[in-house]
């Protein structure tokens, strides 16, 4: 299963995905202004530059990761 997680840079956030990781889970992670970097070396784990107000932003992510053919739990 695919995890697409908006906003990955706090540091509950990168627990939860860190742990999520751990149990196998392939994660799409979202930040706006700093990268979380407990979660930069993660082979599992992509992060993507999104300010989450810009919705064609959003959809051409989607798009390009091809995510709108996957199981994914937003």
């Amino acid at each position: 299963m695919m995890i697409f997680a908006v906003g990955s840079s706090s540091s509950l956030a990168q627990e939860v995905l860190s742990s999520l990781e751990k149990k196998g889970y392939k994660i799409i992670g979202t930040y706006n202004k700093r990268k979380p970097k407990k979660l930069e070396k993660s082979k599992s784990i992509k992060l993507i530059k999104l300010d989450i107000r810009s919705h064609l932003r959003l959809k051409k992510i989607i798009k390009n990761l091809k995510l709108d053919k996957e199981n994914i739990t937003l």
